[in-house]
Parts: structure tokens; sequence; C-alpha cells
């Protein structure tokens, strides 16, 4: 029976998409197989070493390493596809390398010891999700699936109480620093809290502090870092963060827009950043509005996320941020370019 037009068009962005997140995996692997050699260590397996992700780090190598977040998120792409296609048993052995992929994407943050990078990469890829099954979020969560749904939730706390404790701070540390008033308080309960609390008051602490504005130097890193202008001119990014505690150094999204330009700054930025995410309800997430290519909205759950997490870090003066955008950015394109030439093989094929 010959395939429609349609279920050959999604099969084709299916193997694409699959391609995508093959050479996602291989990069991201093989830049930390890379940094471990010449590291001599994997931060997980070392002892007596608190900040051992933080040395963990190659310079231009450890983006590629990270890279790796956004694999869970393409392989939820990969499987709905899989799912519209109808048609679930055609590459099986594909299907379980994708899978594995996604494994891979947070199996690297335990192995690095990262909360963040854990947290990042399965947040992606739940807000890919929501965007995606918005029409559908009641039977999304619905019956087994919401079953499903606290299994991983309560796998995923288990996780980050892990890596609190691989992270090697002993628990008369993290109490120190935290000035906790009542020792009976597990410290995997009360840190959450903690990090969320002293990103305000590290925002209020440059507010107080600050002796003058750094006039967009501050918003304008990752360029400076991508161009290579940081190492040839580093009195360029050597300003000093005020924050409450030396340990603590987790921010606000507001953080280097009030750093640069002050009160002015922070207004500015957030009108941008409410004209984006306008942008993105309008063009994607309303009703009826839909993008070509399913694994954009990989691209789009990633400024979404920023939003809802906007208490976590300052996110947009983070290279990592614009790597992460432009790599999915890239991967949608060679998606585009691939679909388009697939599509002129079969129309010349019917002309003939």
């Amino acid at each position: 029976e010959p395939e429609s037009e349609d279920g050959l068009s999604l099969r084709e962005e299916s193997i694409f998409t699959a391609i995508v997140i093959f050479i996602t995996a291989f990069l991201s692997l093989s830049a930390f197989i890379f940094e471990a050699v010449k590291l001599q260590y994997i931060p997980l397996f070392t002892e007596d070493m608190p900040h051992a992700y933080s040395y963990f780090h190659i310079t231009g190598v450890h983006y590629f390493t990270t890279a790796f977040v956004l694999l869970p998120s393409e392989a939820a792409v990969y499987l709905m596809l899989r799912k519209k296609e109808g048609s679930p048993l055609r590459f099986c052995l594909m299907d379980a390398a994708v899978c594995f992929c996604a494994f891979l994407g947070l199996l690297l943050p335990v192995l690095l010891v990262s909360r963040f990078q854990l947290i990042l990469s399965a947040a992606l890829c739940i807000f890919t999700i929501l965007i995606i099954r918005r029409e559908s979020l009641q039977g999304l969560l619905s019956g087994r699936r919401l079953i499903l749904s606290l299994l991983i939730a309560i796998s995923a706390l288990g996780l980050y109480i892990f890596l609190t404790i691989e992270r090697a701070h002993s628990v008369e540390y993290l109490r120190s620093i935290f000035e906790m008033r009542d020792p009976g308080l597990p410290i995997w309960v009360i840190q959450p809290y903690i990090y969320v609390a002293n990103n305000f008051d590290n925002l209020n602490c440059l507010v107080r502090d600050l002796s003058q504005h750094t006039h967009g130097l501050r918003m304008l890193y990752p360029l400076l870092v991508f161009t290579g202008i940081k190492f040839f001119h580093p009195e360029l990014v050597s300003f000093p963060i005020y924050v409450t505690k030396e340990e603590l150094t987790t921010l606000t999204i507001a953080y280097d827009a009030y750093y640069d330009f002050g009160i002015p700054g922070v207004v500015i930025f957030a009108l941008i950043l409410g004209a984006l995410m306008g942008l993105i309800e309008m063009r994607i997430m309303r009703r009826g509005s839909r993008c070509r290519y399913m694994l954009w909205y990989v691209t789009a759950a990633q400024p979404v996320f920023y939003l809802a997490l906007s208490f976590f870090t300052t996110w947009y003066s983070n290279p990592s941020t614009w790597f992460y955008m432009g790599a999915s950015a890239m991967s949608y394109v060679f998606i585009c370019i691939c679909m388009r030439i697939s599509e002129k093989r079969r129309q010349h094929g019917k002309g003939l």
C-alpha cells in the first residue's frame, strides 16, 4: 500500500531529527571524554573535592560537553514524531538509540555532579513536551501518565539529593553557610529555598554597594567570549560580583541589567524580554499556530524555561545560554535544509 505524502514527510522528519540527536550526543560525549582524559578525573568519582565540577572545565570544549542538556528535549520531539507517523516498529533500533541518547543527557550531569545541568536537561524536556502538547494537556496528565510523572519527579528528587551528597559538601559546612537556626531541618529541604531567597539578597547587595555602572559590558559578556575579545582585553570583563556570601553566587535574571544601566536597564531589559515572550506566544503557543518542523519547539522552550526560573541566574548574559539556543537553532536549520532537499527530490521523481 503506497504511503501518504504526510506519512512519508513525518518519517523523513523523524529520521533527520534522529540524526541531529546522534550528532549532539557524539559531540557532547566526545568533549566529555576529552576533558576527563585531559584533566584526569571525573567529578562524581572524586573525594574531598567540594568544587570538582567548577574545575572540570577546558575553555571552549566545555560548551560542547554540556550540549547534552538538549538531548532529552530532542528525543521527546523524535518520539512524538514517531507517534504521529503511526509506525512505531519500523526503526526499533533507531528508537532505542534515541532513548539511549536521552538517557545520556541525564547521566552526564550526574557524572559531572551538576545539579544545575540536571535540572536544565530535565526541565527543558518537560517544557518542550508541554508546548507541543498544549492543546491536550488533560490527556497528557491523566491516568497512568500522571502516576509515571510522579515516579519521574520522585526519581529526579532522589538524583538531586544524591548530587547534593556527592558534591563533597559536609552538612556542617552547609549549615554554617546557610546560618540555619533549626538544626533538625534536612539540608536537601532547606537548600532550594536558601538559594532562591539569597538570589534576591544578592540583587539588593548589588543595588546597595555598586559604585558605577558598566554601560553594557556585563550583558555583552557572551559576545566578548565568543569573539575572543575577553582573552585579549580581560579588563573588559573583570568586574566584581556583589554577593552576600562568597559561596552563594547564584543571581536573578535582572542582576546584570541593573549592573549595566541601573533601573532604566532593568526596565528596557524587561520590555525586550516581554516582547520576545509575546512573540513566542503569538507565533507558537496559540491554538491553530504551528511550526513547520517540530524541532523548533526545543528552541522555543528555552526562553520560556529561563523566564520561569528567572530567580536562578542571569541567563542572557551567560555564554552557555546563547550556545544552547544557537545549537538548537542550527539543528532546526539543518532539518529545514534536509526536508527541502527531500521534497525537491520527491517532486522531481513525480515529474519523471
